[in-house]
Order: structure tokens, then sequence, then C-alpha cells
């Protein structure tokens, strides 16, 4: 039985080198058409029928439109001595996101696990961009591009940015981050008209194992669609007000599945639990819980929404999470003779936006990856995990 829950390490190497055309459903749903209410059993059903679907695919297909990913970071950093602030050191990190990835995987469950998986990525409309400033020191870095394609085949991942002019926006972002320095450049560039724009990965040699598991016994092991089914009814037993935040809908043929947390729902469950946990603690509220969490959590939004379809395949999904969060530490050392205190606080303040859609098509092919791969340049990758010397 071709199985695919592996799929999403492969995924987080292609996505982050980046990536042939791969077809994908163009068509959305409207989620305002599921208007029609489904009870609990018949949401579970249709997970429990796309969990077995997923795992029997030997193929999938993904379309992902990243609208908004991006993250805002400010970390304020202040020295005392005796009590007394002596130094106040402030860092603000932005980075955003913008991109349309097509991905596209073969699963052969009879190969071990490093040599299961044949896959194509397409990345084009990219759009990277970041900032960090210290104090009132503001470097910015910039990475666009059109199209670049990746591709795994078993052990070996191949990366193609042919005319995509990544390297000399590289390049740039190098010289900006050395003061206009050239000399680091320099290298640089001599490694990247050494390897070219097509250049290869054989990550082999990152296995320390002697005798990979054959996909298909790791999957063996996995638990069944009844065992996730008996899990999330267990999980709604013990804790109720999740049933809260899960919604299952139809517009007549296909399933929605909707996970909506506000501020107000994640209190009442944080106030649920800690009153669960222990019988001779007094019951807390979510007033409580909000009081005790103060500034440091909030949700401007976080809503997904999963469609399954008539017959019992994911084919969307679609993510809006806006969050924030705020942590405080400190700490505290005396110099020696024991004369003076150094007490240094830290507070980080974080915003998450993940605005994202995804398609999904399961159907059965073959893919075909270009003739020319054993031209492209091998990049030696050392046992450690680095990029070996050139």
């Amino acid at each position: 039985m071709k199985k695919l829950l592996p799929l999403i390490g492969s995924m987080s190497l292609l996505l982050g080198l980046v990536a042939c055309d791969t077809t994908t459903s163009s068509t959305l749903p409207d989620i305002d058409d599921f208007n029609e209410e489904v009870t609990l059993s018949e949401g579970l059903e249709a997970i429990s029928l796309a969990y077995e679907n997923v795992l029997d695919a030997n193929t999938i297909k993904i379309g992902a439109d990243l609208t908004n990913v991006s993250t805002d970071v400010k970390t304020v950093t202040q020295v005392l001595v005796d009590g007394v602030l002596q130094q106040t050191t402030t860092v603000n990190s932005k980075q955003n996101l913008t991109s349309s990835i097509d991905f596209a995987l073969n699963i052969d469950d009879t190969k071990t696990v490093d040599q299961a998986f044949k896959g194509i990525v397409s990345v084009g409309d990219t759009n990277m961009t970041g900032s960090t400033t210290i104090d009132d020191v503001k470097m910015e870095f910039g990475l666009n591009f059109e199209s670049v394609s990746a591709y795994l085949d078993g052990s070996k991942v191949y990366l193609d940015v042919t005319n995509s002019g990544i390297y000399d926006q590289i390049l740039e972002i190098v010289t900006t981050a050395n003061g206009g320095s050239t000399s680091q450049t320099e290298q640089l560039e001599a490694i990247f008209d050494q390897i070219g724009e097509k250049i290869a990965f054989d990550l082999s040699s990152l296995n320390n194992s002697t005798s990979l598991p054959v996909l298909g016994d790791f999957f063996n092991s996995l638990p069944s669609a009844d065992e996730i089914v008996t899990s999330v009814e267990q999980a709604l037993t013990t804790l109720p007000i999740l049933s809260d935040l899960l919604t299952f809908k139809t517009n007549g043929e296909d399933t929605l599945v909707n996970i909506n947390v506000t501020n107000d729902d994640l209190f009442e469950l944080v106030a649920f639990i800690l009153s669960s946990s222990d019988p001779n603690v007094p019951p807390m509220t979510a007033e409580e819980v909000e009081e005790m969490v103060g500034d440091s959590f909030n949700i401007n939004s976080f809503d997904i929404n999963i469609v399954i379809d008539s017959v019992g395949y994911i084919s969307y999904l679609d993510t809006d999470i806006d969050m924030k969060t705020a942590t405080a530490s400190g700490e505290s050392s005396i110099t020696p003779g024991g004369d003076t205190v150094v007490e240094t606080n830290t507070t980080v303040t974080s915003n998450v936006v993940f605005d994202t859609t995804f398609t999904f098509d399961f159907s059965e092919e073959t893919l075909e990856l270009p003739s020319d791969l054993d031209s492209y340049y091998l990049v030696p990758i050392s046992q450690s995990g680095g990029v070996g010397t050139i």
C-alpha cells in the first residue's frame, strides 16, 4: 500500500531549496457555500476517510499561494548595574514572504525511506524582504524571482536557478551585510561562477544508519483511521470545550472542517485545563486567565478551513493566522569580589502572520524529471551536515 506521511520532511527540504511545472486544481471552493451543519460523527467519518486516502496515495500535487507570511520581532535588552540603568539595546527584525508554489511527489513504499520519493517543485512570483534595525542602524535585504525549480530523486536534490538573478541578489545582500566590503563577495562570486546555475546535493552521506526501514514497513506502524478518530473523540470528551473550536459543514457534496480560535476561546480552554488538573485548586475563570496572561499573548485571527471532497480526499486548505506574543526574561550576576550586581533584562515581542491557500490533487501520475540532471554540479556535503569545500 502506497503511503504518504513522510512527505512532510521532503516538502520542507524542497521548499527550503526552492522550484518544473506541475498540475494542481485551479478551482477554489467558495467557503460561503458551506452552510449546512454536519454532525460530529459525520465530520469525523470524513476525516477518517481522508486519512486513509492520504496513506493509500502514491502521488500528491499541491499548489500553494503564500499571500502573506511574515514575522515582526522586537527585542529590548537593558543592562543595570546596582539597579542603575547603564545601557538599552533595541533590535527590530522583520521578514515578509509572498510566493506561488507548485509541488508534486511520487512515492514508492517498496523502497527505503531515503529512496522512496521523486519530487518536483516550481516556485514563482516570489518576493522575500527583510530588515534588521539595531538602535538607529538599519540594514535591509530583498530577494525576488519569477521562476526557480528543484527536483528530488531519492537522496539527491537538484536546484536550477537559471536566469533567476538570485546569485546577483545574494552577492548584493552579502556586500551590504559586510558594510560595503567586497572581499567576501568576490570569494562567493567565484564559487557561483564555478558551480553554475544548476547544482546538485547528494544527502546520502547525512544518513548515519546502516539499515533504513522500508517506507511501507514504517507506515504499517502508524495508527489506523479508527484509532485517529477514537483519539479525537477522547480529546473532545476530556476537553469538551474543544468542540466549540471545531465546526463541520457541507455544501451538499463536500465537507468543510473549520478550526477557529479566539482569545476568549483560548482563555476558556486554559482555565478549563488548569481547573481540571488539580481538584484541590479552586476553579479558574477565563477572566482570571486573561488577567494572568495580560499583554503577553493576543490572537488577532486564527482561522483554518479544510475541504474534504465528496470522494474523501483533501482538496483545499486555507489559513488566516495573525498572533502576537510577548515574553520577558532576566538574569543577574555578581562581579568578582561581590560588590557589584549586574542585571540583564530582555523583552521580546513578536507578531506572526500566516495567510495562505493550498490546493491538493491526488491523481496518479508518474513524474518525469529533466534528462540533464547528471550534468548538474555536485556540491559535496560533509558528514557533519555542512557543505564541504568546493
